[in-house]
């Protein structure tokens, strides 16, 4: 299945989507369309994770590693990334769900705004290896499998 990034109408990243039919919904969102490009699993998961960062710049994209590994940081520092993590996403997934009451999706991102809530800190056992908050998320079990930035 094809997987795509949306972008703003300067080539900044705002999206990303798994599919066909959830590019056509999100590259929709404003008019005239947010132009998209097709990426591959391994970039759309890279970006996902924070490994990479894309913009488009005159048709083309174009990928920047980033210098961020969750996994270099020590236990304190990602107990508090988590919270920050856990606190911005809550408040967006939150917005997102008062503001679209019929969004098909909502059940998904009502989910993992539950499973975000859930996490307790000072349970867990830290650090984690995992190069990025959201990948530690999507690796646990019971977990959704959505990225942050496919958030509508």
């Amino acid at each position: 299945m094809a997987k795509h990034a949306i972008f703003t109408e300067v080539g900044d990243l705002k999206y990303l989507a798994e599919s066909d039919a959830e590019k056509n919904n999100l590259s929709n969102r404003a008019w005239p369309a947010y132009p998209t490009a097709e990426i591959s699993d391994q970039l759309f998961d890279d970006v996902a994770h924070f490994q990479k960062k894309i913009t488009l710049q005159d048709g083309s994209v174009i990928e920047t590693a980033t210098d961020y590994s969750f996994a270099d940081l020590n236990a304190e520092d990602q107990s508090s990334e988590i919270k920050i993590k856990v606190a911005d996403q809550s408040d967006s997934i939150k917005l997102f769900i008062s503001s679209n009451p019929n969004n098909e999706d909502l059940s998904i991102w009502q989910d993992y705004l539950s499973k975000l809530e859930a996490i307790d800190v000072d349970t867990l056992i830290l650090p984690v290896s995992n190069n990025s908050f959201q990948q530690w998320f999507n690796a646990q079990p019971g977990y959704p499998q959505k990225k942050f930035l496919q958030l509508p």
